[in-house]
């Protein structure tokens, strides 16, 4: 199985982890005769600690060489916060009643409470670090580190973490009033936009045989699109149904509504076709099965809402309830299950990879070897070993050249191929007007700033200005492009050197005051700029603000 995992982390783990949810349990059940609220507590964390023990058992040491297991961890720690959050009301009725009967009322206030009591708890918490982060800062200026150090280090920030997030929670378990005001403010917001959901729920269902799935497809976030609509619609339901008192809606209004609950599966099924697209395409993912685990919930309660909608009632909306806590128990289950080996994502991510190229469905050049050992972990490590032991595989040979790379390298970013950049791919404005790209320019580009290149293949981005920065009557050339989102300017210069061949004399930098790449792009195309000395003279945009030649070593 590889280097053994980090055992003082594991146990470390499974302690804080029984700790945590204990705790939990007892501040949100608090009030509850003594020796039921000790079992609840004592019994959710010892099984939130074996799951924690397990998952944290699969991380490997220091010195693996594979990389992926810590997504495991992330998925837990996402699905035991969300097991518990589906758990805590249940729990904190049988605490206070002794009996296994659960009024859906009663369900209802505790679960819409307590995702408030949590966010005020995540609002006081993030509250202390801000005042913390500032008192580090004020005493740092003066140069007195201690406090920043202490801040940063790890016992500290575990400690205050948790001393901060308790407090917040006895905070808003003793706000009944403003955690009330809170529900039914939210309440009403989505039950003012429940007509709204339902119209748009139905017109695009509506217009889909006139355009087809396709341009859904062509989004590659149909999937997450979808499952966004069916969230937001089931919690506007929910809202408009609220604890099940609320006399039922008007006639127009349940019609309405009727309609958006039935053609919930529909849109479920949408997300699943989406998904096993990609998956007859490209294989199991982790993320793939996360996705298909979250439409398998989805359509849970996509199934009982029309289910109940389907019903000739005036109260349907009472259907509702069963499904939502036979969705809500699935939902908590699959979080579980998924932490667990039979439905670990990674491992079967790996056997499905594995045989996606044993099969000889997926030739060696089309298969990511680098996914098997970068980002499944060590399920994905033992397949990379098992597909070298496939000596009788037509394309053995290429397999294992593949695998050799895969090896030497360090991330599976390394052994990313970014599309080759041709010299008839770069767009520039040049400056000044009526120039011309000198011969072999292009050329200095693309071998010396391939970086640089690549973002001037997106027209317009790039400024191409001849300038004389060294007052030696001859031009440099210097490239300015916008890098990334954020737009940060980065530039490079070439004068022609001996034997006509472009050198490169540096890079450029902003110096000064700051100011907005397309405003360095606009100000460089405007005019002719003056140029300041020393040698490679500064381009000086405006008053403070300027271009820089940062020399080639």
């Amino acid at each position: 199985m590889g280097p053994p995992s980090d055992r003082p982390f594991a146990v470390g783990a499974s302690i804080g982890a029984a700790v945590t949810s204990a705790a939990l349990v007892l501040r949100l059940a608090w009030g509850a005769p003594f020796d039921r609220l000790v079992a609840s507590a004592t019994v959710v964390g010892a099984i939130v600690a074996a799951i924690t023990a397990h998952v944290a058992s699969l991380l490997p040491g220091p010195d693996a060489p594979y990389a992926g297991d810590d997504a495991r961890m992330v998925a837990w720690i996402i699905g035991g916060v969300a097991a518990l959050y589906v758990a805590t009301p249940f729990l904190q009725i049988f605490t206070r009643t002794g009996r296994v009967r659960f009024s859906y009322p009663v369900l209802f206030e505790h679960s819409w409470n307590n995702a408030f009591v949590g966010a005020i708890a995540l609002l006081f918490t993030g509250a202390a670090w801000a005042v913390l982060g500032i008192w580090a800062a004020l005493f740092s200026i003066v140069d007195i580190d201690v406090f920043a150090e202490l801040f940063g280090s790890t016992p500290f920030v575990i400690t205050f973490s948790f001393t901060g997030f308790g407090a917040g929670l006895a905070l808003g378990r003793a706000s009944e009033a403003t955690i009330a005001t809170l529900r039914r403010v939210t309440l009403l917001m989505a039950q003012l936009l429940l007509p709204v959901v339902c119209v748009v729920a139905l017109l695009f269902l509506a217009v889909l045989p006139a355009t087809g799935l396709t341009p859904l497809w062509k989004t590659g976030s149909a999937t997450p699109l979808v499952l966004s609509l069916l969230a937001v619609l089931a919690v506007s339901l929910n809202a408009l149904h609220e604890d099940g008192q609320r006399p039922p809606p008007p006639r127009w209004t349940s019609w309405l509504v009727r309609a958006a609950a039935v053609s919930m599966p529909v849109y479920a099924g949408i997300a699943l076709r989406a998904s096993t697209l990609r998956i007859d395409q490209y294989g199991l993912s982790p993320t793939r099965i996360y996705a298909i685990c979250l439409i398998a919930i989805a359509g849970v309660f996509s199934c009982g809402y029309a289910i109940a909608a389907l019903r000739r009632r005036a109260d349907w909306m009472r259907g509702l309830e069963p499904a939502n806590v036979v969705g809500a128990l699935f939902a908590a289950a699959i979080a579980v299950a998924i932490a667990l080996p039979p439905l670990d994502p990674l491992r079967l991510s790996a056997l499905d990879q594995f045989g996606r190229f044993a099969s000889r469905r997926v030739p060696a050049a089309d298969f990511d070897f680098a996914a098997l050992r970068f980002q499944l972990g060590r399920y994905g490590w033992e397949r990379l070993r098992a597909i070298e032991a496939l000596s009788d595989h037509p394309e053995a040979a290429a397999a294992h050249a593949a695998i050799a790379d895969v090896r030497a390298a360090a991330s599976h970013w390394q052994l990313e191929r970014p599309d080759p950049v041709r010299a008839r791919d770069l767009h520039f404005t040049i400056v000044p007007a009526g120039a011309t790209t000198p011969d072999g320019f292009v050329e200095a580009i693309l071998a010396a700033a391939p970086s640089l290149a690549r973002e001037c293949k997106r027209e317009p981005t790039c400024t191409l200005i001849a300038v004389d920065l060294d007052a030696d009557a001859r031009d440099e050339w210097c490239v300015v492009a916008l890098m990334g989102w954020y737009e940060n300017v980065s530039g490079h210069c070439w004068t022609m050197g001996g034997e006509r061949a472009w050198r490169s004399i540096g890079r450029l930098a902003l110096r000064g005051d700051s100011m907005p790449g397309s405003d360095v792009q606009q100000l460089l195309r405007s005019a002719p700029l003056p140029l300041r000395p020393p040698r490679y003279r500064e381009i000086e945009l405006r008053a403070g603000t300027t271009l820089v030649v940062t020399p080639e070593p």
